[in-house]
C-alpha cells in the first residue's frame, strides 16, 4: 500500500482518533488542541514547542538529551533536582 500525501488540512475535528505508524515529519500544528492527547513511541527529536500549554503534562521514559525548556538544559535541571543520580 502507497501512503498518501496530504497538505494544507484544515477545520478538522477529530476527538478520540487514533494515529499509528503515521509520518509526520517537517508537518505544522498551529492553534491545535492535543488536550488529554497520549504520545507513545513518538519522535519529537528537532521539534520545536512555542507558546504551548503544557499545565499537568506528564513526561516518562523520555531521551531528554539535549532537550531545553526556555533556554536550560533539562539534564542539568533533573540532576539539581535528584543529585543522588
Amino acid at each position: 500500500m502507497t501512503a498518501e500525501r496530504l497538505s494544507g488540512i484544515g477545520n478538522v475535528a477529530a476527538p478520540d482518533a487514533t494515529f499509528s505508524n503515521a509520518d509526520l515529519r517537517r508537518a505544522t500544528f498551529s492553534n491545535v488542541n492535543l488536550s488529554v492527547a497520549r504520545l507513545d513511541n513518538v519522535d519529537l527529536s528537532g521539534a520545536t514547542l512555542q507558546n504551548v500549554n503544557m499545565t499537568n503534562v506528564a513526561i516518562s521514559h523520555a531521551n531528554t538529551e539535549g532537550m531545553t525548556i526556555d533556554g536550560i538544559r533539562v539534564s542539568d535541571l533533573l540532576a539539581a533536582f535528584r543529585p543522588d543520580r
